[in-house]
Formats: structure tokens, C-alpha cells, sequence
């Protein structure tokens, strides 16, 4: 805006004639041809100076001029806000715009509700010597028409049968698939010294049990238990002074505790190598 177009609250640019020919200042709306021609001068002065002072080109518009309301005006989004950083970078704020609101997969692990699985339910039937509590009472063959005397201990049934035969006949009539049992395992010395007295009551001397190092899975010397397939030196042993010892040279023997003797520890019923084709009585053993 140009200085051509400002207006003054005190200076008129054309100022009306008074009648005694002197220019006079317009005040309160009319004309007073009365004023001294110095105030008039004084007047103009001022005006002047402050057109002077102030550059046409500084006046501010928007300073003037109260802001437009018309819907077609520039909208704020075009003012530039250019500070040297991509738009792409400034985070918009805009709450028009989505959030993921989705709630996040719970990762937590999953608590077993279910009751514990306590194996399939018994069902009681008539007690048989088979190495199986088929009456559901916790014990093995109780009551059960047995071969042979029958003895429990630590929750194993046991069947000391009296007839002499061979070690081999010995472990089929234990394992036969009517009966459920196989060749005593002696684990320690505490079962140990319970089968000497158990043997005793019913009599002999020596009595097959479960081992042997005539069998595919060793060699001559190395004993096995015949269940497991363990060998005997890396667990519990009671073999008597000098066993095993290769009596009669046959390289391949198997195991009869004796119960007149003791072991080289002291333990009662020491094992001994006997030769296989020997006729003892023998002891079977069922576990759970």
C-alpha cells in the first residue's frame, strides 16, 4: 500500500479556503478560519514528519486489516512451515488417522486344566499266577494258585520252586507267558540275605538266579543279568572266595547262590559260576 493511500486522523489534503484567503485546518467537523496561520503550519508539520518515519512497504496487511472469514481464502494447511525437514519426517498428529488398536496375542503359557492322568482304572478280577495284581489290592498274585511256594517282598512276588532242573529250563518256566515271571535279579544285600533265609525254609543248597555269560549279548568271564542285559560288576555282587572260577573248564557258566556258605564280605548265600546243564531248584521273581 502506497503512502497516496493512508488517511490521518488531523491532516485533510485539501483544506477549504477561508474567506480572508488563508488555508485552515479541518477540526471537529468544520471549518474555524479564526486559527493563526503558524498553528496551521505546526500542524501540516507534524503530518509530514510522520509520513517521513514510516516506509510505505512495512505496513503489514494482516497487521491493518482483521482476517478474512471467506470460505475461498487460502486454507491454513497451504502456509508454508518449511524448517528444512522432509514432511515425510514430521510425525502427523492428525486423530483422524487409525491406530491399531488390536489387543496382542497372549503368549503366556497354557495351564493344564485337565485332572492328572493316573493310568488306566483297574478292574478287579479273580487273582491268577501270572506276575499281575489282577484283584486291584496292591499285591502281586496274593491268594493266586501258584506252582510253587510263593513269597512277597518289597513289592515283588516271588515263586521258590523246589524241583531240580537245568539252568535253562529254569528261565523258560519262569518266563512262560502263562506265569509272567523270569529269573531273580538280586539288586542288594538286603534282598540278598532275604532269599538265603527264604531258601533255607524249604531246603537244598544251591539255587539257580538270573545270571550268566552264556548269552549272545557277552563273553565268557562277563556276567549278565539275564532280565536286563546289565552286567553284574557295575551294580551289586556277592560271589564267594574265589568266584567266579571256570570249574570244570567249560568257559561259559551260570549263576547258583549257595546257601550253607557266605560270601567273601560275610553275606550269606555267595554266588558261585556252576555249570549250566546242573540240576538246581531255582527262584522266580515278578515286579510291578
Amino acid at each position: 500500500m502506497g503512502r497516496r493511500g493512508l488517511a490521518l486522523p488531523f491532516f485533510r489534503a485539501r483544506a477549504p479556503r477561508c474567506p480572508g484567503g488563508r488555508f485552515e485546518k479541518l477540526i471537529s467537523m468544520r471549518y474555524d478560519c479564526e486559527v493563526s496561520v503558524d498553528r496551521v503550519v505546526a500542524r501540516f508539520m507534524i503530518g509530514a514528519l510522520w509520513l517521513l518515519l514510516t516506509p510505505a512497504c512495512s505496513l503489514d496487511q494482516s497487521a491493518i486489516l482483521p482476517a478474512s472469514s471467506d470460505s475461498g481464502s487460502t486454507p491454513d494447511s497451504a502456509v508454508s512451515t518449511d524448517s528444512g525437514v522432509p514432511p515425510d519426517a514430521i510425525p502427523s498428529t492428525d486423530s483422524a488417522v487409525p491406530r491399531d488398536t488390536a489387543v496382542p496375542a497372549d503368549t503366556s503359557p497354557a495351564v493344564d486344566t485337565a485332572p492328572p492322568d493316573t493310568g488306566p482304572t483297574c478292574v478287579a478280577t479273580a487273582e491268577l499266577c501270572d506276575g499281575v495284581d489282577n484283584d486291584c489290592d496292591g499285591v502281586i498274585d496274593n491268594d493266586a494258585a501258584c506252582p510253587c511256594p510263593r513269597r512277597a517282598w518289597g513289592g515283588h512276588s516271588y515263586l521258590f520252586c523246589s524241583p531240580e532242573v537245568t539252568w535253562a529250563q529254569a528261565r523258560d518256566l519262569c518266563a512262560d507267558p502263562t506265569r509272567g515271571y523270569g529269573l531273580v535279579t538280586i539288586d542288594d544285600e538286603a534282598e540278598n540275605r532275604w532269599l538265603d533265609t527264604e531258601a533255607e525254609m524249604i531246603g537244598g543248597r544251591y539255587w539257580w538266579f538270573g545270571a550268566t555269560d552264556n548269552d549272545p549279548r557277552t563273553t565268557a568271564g562277563d556276567f549278565i543279568w539275564i532280565a536286563s542285559g546289565a552286567h553284574l560288576a557295575s551294580g551289586y555282587e556277592n560271589w564267594g572266595r574265589g568266584q567266579p572260577d571256570d570249574w570244570e573248564g567249560l568257559g561259559t557258566y551260570c549263576g547258583a547262590f549257595d546257601i550253607y556258605q557266605e560270601g567273601e564280605t560275610g553275606i550269606p548265600s555267595p554266588w558261585h559260576d556252576a555249570p549250566c546243564r546242573g540240576s538246581f531248584p531255582f527262584v522266580c521273581e515278578a515286579g510291578p
